[in-house]
C-alpha cells in the first residue's frame, strides 16, 4: 500500500506535532538506515525524521541543489523504484496514521495506486521509459516535416494546423499524466470542488430518467454499427445486470468489463459532470446521491450488459472465416486494428463458458497472443463507450483547455464546464463514429438514426420528468417542444427551456446557465447575504426567510431525486413557504399561471397542496 501523505495536515501541524504523533506508530527496529544497511541510532533516527517532515512538508523541493532544475524528476522507468523509509508497526498503526495525515480513505488509496500504475504502465509501453523525451523528439520530427513543406509551398499553413494539433495534444497528454489535475491553489480548487459535488447531488437526481430512455438507444446504435443484432431488448439486460446477484457481477469484472463505480467516486457524477475532486464529505454525498437516483448502478449495469453480449458475439462468430463475417463487424475488426490475420486465431482460443453462455474474453488470449488480446480488449471497450456514453479524456481537456484548478480563470472555465461533460462527449464519440462509418449512405443512415431517436428518446424522457415535477404531459405538436427534445437528446436540455421561456427549470437566465451552476450558486448566495443587507439598509422589505426557503429547496443535495423530488417539494419545501411568507398562496398560483402560458401546461399536483387533485394527464401531449 503506497503511504499518501496530507501536505497541508503535516505543515499545520508542525515538525514536533508530526514527530509526537508517528514516532510511537513506527517500527524503528526495522527502519534501518539507507547508507549503513543497520538500524539507526536515536540521534540518526530524530534527524531522519526532521528530514522526512521536510521532504513532504516542501512538496521534495527542500531536497533540490541550487544548481538542479526543478519539475523534471526521474525518468517514469525509475519513479517507482525508491524504497519505503516509514514502516509501521502494524495495520493498526497503519490506520491511524492514514487517518490523520495520510489520505484517511484506504480504499480511495488501493484505487488511485491501481489507476496511477496502470497509467504509468501504459505510457512505458507506449512511449518508452522516458515519455516526455520520446514526445519531444516525436515533436521535433513532425516539426522538421511541416517546415519542408512550409518552404515548398511558400506559406505556413502546415506549421499553423500543425500548432493546433500539439496544443489539442498538450491538453490531452497533461490530463492523462495527471499534471492537469495539479491545482495551482489546493484549498481553492477542493472548494470549489466541494460545491461542485453539492450542486451534483442537488441538481442531477433526475438525470438517470434520461439514461433510462436513451442508453438502450445509444445500445442499440453501437450494436449496429459493430454489425451486431439488435431487436434483443437493451433495456431489459441492463436492469437484469442492475439486480443481479455477486456472482454475475464478479464474472463481468473477469471478463474485463471495469467496475468502474465500484473503483471510482460517483461514477453517475463523473460521466456528465466529469473529474471528481472535492473533500470526502461531498464526495460521499455525491455518490450516495447518484446512488439513490440510480444512476450510477444503471450506467455500470448498461455497459456490463453491452460489454458481456459483445464477447458473446464475438465467441458465436469466431468459428467463421473472415470473408463469412457481416460488413459492420468487418469495419469494427479494422477500425481496432484486429486484421484478417488476427480473426484467423479467434477460433483456436479456448471460450468460456458461464451458465451455458458462451464468451471470448481477452483473458484466454492473453496466454497466446497478447498483442491481439490488448486489440480486442481495446474494441470491446471501445465500442462500450459508444453503447453507453461516459466522460472522455477528450471531452474533459477541451472542457477545461489549458487551464489550472484553484486559479479564477480555472474555477470559472470548469463552472462553465460543469454538466457539459456529457453533451461534449456524445458529439465527438457518438456523432464522430457515425461520421466515420464506410460509405456516404452508412454514414446517413447512422447519423439520422442516431439523430432522430435519440431526439425522439429525449422527448419521452421529458414527459416522464414532469410527472415527476408534478405536471401533466407537454403539448409535443410545437416546434419549441421538438426543439428542446433535440437538445435534451444532445444532452444540452437546460438550455431547451429558454425554447419555452426566459429562464430555464431553476429560474436562471440564459447567461447565469451558460455560466454554470457554481457561479449561479454563488450570484444566489450573494442576494441571499449581501443583496439582503443592502435592502435591508435601505429600509426595503428582504423576504429573507421566503428567499432562504427558496435557495435551500434548489441546492438541497438528494432532493432532485425523481421519486422523492415531489413528496419533498409539496410536503417539506411547499409548507416552509407557506409558513415564511404570507404571500406563498399567491405567488403559487402566479407559477401555475405562467405555466400555462409559456408551456400550456397545468399541474395534476398543485403548489401549495398536500395531496394532489387528480391524476396526471397523459392527453396533454395533444394539447387537451
Amino acid at each position: 500500500m503506497p503511504q499518501v501523505h496530507d501536505n497541508a495536515a503535516i505543515r499545520k501541524a508542525g515538525l514536533d506535532t508530526w514527530k509526537s504523533f508517528i514516532r510511537p506508530l513506527l517500527d524503528e527496529e526495522n527502519m534501518v538506515s539507507f547508507k549503513t544497511g543497520k538500524p539507526m541510532t536515536i540521534v540518526e533516527f530524530e534527524e531522519a525524521l526532521d528530514e522526512v517532515w521536510e521532504t513532504i512538508a516542501t512538496e521534495g523541493f527542500s531536497k533540490i541543489k541550487q544548481t538542479s532544475v526543478g519539475g523534471q524528476g526521474k525518468s517514469l522507468a525509475r519513479r517507482r523504484q525508491d524504497h519505503r523509509f516509514l514502516k509501521f508497526k502494524d495495520a493498526d498503526s497503519f490506520m491511524k496514521y492514514n487517518a490523520e495525515f495520510g489520505s484517511g480513505d484506504v480504499f480511495t488509496t488501493m484505487m488511485n495506486h491501481i489507476d496511477g500504475m496502470s497509467r504509468d504502465v501504459a505510457l512505458l509501453e507506449i512511449l518508452g521509459p522516458n515519455p516526455n523525451s520520446t514526445i519531444r523528439f516525436l515533436r521535433t520530427q513532425v516539426t522538421k516535416q511541416a517546415k519542408e513543406i512550409d518552404a515548398k509551398n511558400n506559406n505556413s499553413k502546415a506549421s499553423s494546423k500543425l500548432q493546433g494539433a500539439f496544443d489539442k495534444f498538450d491538453d490531452m497528454f497533461d490530463y492523462i499524466s495527471g499534471k492537469a489535475h495539479t491545482p495551482s491553489n489546493e484549498a481553492v480548487a477542493r472548494t470549489f470542488a466541494g460545491l461542485g459535488n453539492l450542486l451534483t447531488a442537488a441538481y442531477l437526481g433526475s438525470t438517470s430518467i434520461l439514461a433510462i430512455a436513451t442508453d438502450p438507444n445509444f445500445t442499440r446504435i453501437a450494436k449496429r454499427m459493430a454489425g451486431m443484432p439488435v431487436w434483443k431488448s437493451s433495456m431489459k439486460k441492463s436492469f437484469a445486470m442492475m439486480t443481479a446477484n455477486k456472482t454475475t457481477k464478479q464474472q463481468a469484472i473477469r471478463m474485463g468489463l471495469i467496475a468502474e463505480n465500484w473503483s471510482a467516486v460517483a461514477y453517475g457524477q463523473a460521466r456528465y459532470a466529469g473529474e471528481i475532486m472535492g473533500g470526502r464529505v461531498s464526495e460521499a454525498i455525491a455518490t450516495t446521491a447518484m446512488n439513490l437516483s440510480l444512476l450510477s448502478p444503471f450506467t455500470q449495469a448498461g455497459r456490463w450488459a453491452f460489454g458481456m453480449e459483445f464477447m458473446g458475439f464475438i465467441a458465436d462468430n469466431a468459428a467463421k472465416p473472415y470473408s463469412a463475417l457481416n460488413q459492420p463487424f468487418k469495419e469494427t475488426l479494422e477500425r481496432f486494428g484486429i486484421s484478417e490475420a488476427d480473426w484467423g486465431k479467434m477460433a483456436s482460443f479456448e471460450q468460456y463458458d458461464f451458465k451455458g453462455s458462451k464468451f471470448l474474453r481477452p483473458d484466454e488470449m492473453m496466454e497466446t497472443d497478447r498483442d491481439l488480446a490488448f486489440k480486442t480488449l481495446e474494441m470491446i471497450q471501445g465500442m462500450t463507450n459508444l453503447a453507453v456514453p461516459v466522460s472522455s479524456v477528450r471531452a474533459r481537456s477541451t472542457l477545461v483547455s489549458n487551464t489550472r484548478a484553484g486559479t479564477l480563470a480555472g474555477e470559472l472555465v470548469r463552472s462553465f464546464a460543469m454538466f457539459k461533460n456529457f453533451p461534449v462527449t456524445f458529439y465527438q464519440n457518438n456523432m464522430m463514429a457515425a461520421i466515420y462509418q464506410k460509405g456516404t449512405g452508412r454514414k446517413l443512415a447512422i447519423a439520422s438514426d442516431l439523430f432522430i431517436t435519440s431526439s425522439a428518446m429525449a422527448a419521452l424522457s421529458i414527459q416522464m420528468r414532469e410527472f415527476t415535477k408534478g405536471r401533466d404531459t407537454l403539448p409535443m405538436d410545437t416546434p419549441q417542444f421538438w426543439g428542446s427534445a433535440i437538445l435534451t437528446g444532445g444532452g444540452f436540455g437546460i438550455f431547451g427551456d429558454f425554447l419555452f421561456a426566459g429562464v430555464n427549470r431553476f429560474g436562471k437566465g440564459l447567461t447565469e446557465t451558460a455560466a454554470g451552476p457554481r457561479t449561479s450558486f454563488l450570484n444566489d448566495l450573494r442576494n441571499l447575504t449581501l443583496g439582503n443587507v443592502a435592502q435591508l439598509i435601505g429600509g426595503e422589505d428582504t423576504n429573507f426567510a421566503r428567499e432562504t426557503v427558496d435557495f435551500f429547496g434548489r441546492n438541497l443535495p438528494g432532493a432532485s431525486t425523481w421519486y422523492l423530488r415531489l413528496a419533498i417539494e409539496r410536503g417539506v419545501m411547499d409548507q416552509l413557504r407557506l409558513v415564511t411568507d404570507p404571500k406563498a398562496y399567491k405567488r403559487f398560483r402566479q407559477l401555475e399561471r405562467g405555466r400555462i402560458r409559456d408551456y400550456d401546461q397545468e399541474y395534476w399536483w398543485r403548489p401549495g397542496q398536500l395531496l394532489p387533485d387528480r391524476a396526471p394527464n397523459v392527453l396533454g401531449v395533444t394539447g387537451r
